[in-house]
């Protein structure tokens, strides 16, 4: 039964791995690609590191409870196990919604550019490209989303 908890915990895992976003400037969603952005050209005046907040869904509130009821049952039998996987699956469920804000958070990078047109911007992002402080960039912007990229 142990094990069967076990595979199960994994599975879910795997998904909620699957089901995290990514905040780097070199990915883009499927609802971002084919998109006009607007370029502004810009230097980086500061930066700092910074942690991205994860975020929770079904996935791993209702995983969470379904592992969770399913290991407390097997610990009783009739009604108990009936009551022990009530309670299972709530600890479950909060287990699994936190564990999936943990798996799904990110480093990133809040950037604060000088844009050309005399405008001071701050973009966050994740940090898995490196920018130096005085760095001629390009800032791609679209409906309140921006992302900072190297020039080439």
């Amino acid at each position: 039964m142990f094990v069967k908890i076990k595979l199960c915990a994994l599975a879910l895992l795997v998904l909620m791995a699957g089901c995290a976003s990514n905040s780097s400037p070199d990915v883009y969603g499927p609802r971002e690609a084919k998109r006009a952005y607007k370029v502004y050209d810009a230097t980086v005046v500061e930066m700092r590191v910074v942690k991205i907040e994860g975020q929770s869904t079904r996935v791993g509130t209702l995983g969470g409870a379904w592992i969770g009821s399913t290991a407390a049952r097997s610990a009783g039998d009739g009604r108990g196990s009936r009551v022990l996987g009530a309670v299972g699956g709530v600890a479950g469920a909060i287990i699994g919604r936190s564990a999936e804000r943990e798996l799904t958070a990110d480093e990133g990078l809040e950037i604060i550019l000088d844009l050309d047109n005399g405008e001071t911007v701050a973009v966050v992002q994740g940090a898995d490209v490196d920018f130096e402080v005085g760095e001629r960039v390009r800032v791609l912007r679209d409906r309140g989303s921006a992302r900072v990229v190297k020039r080439r």
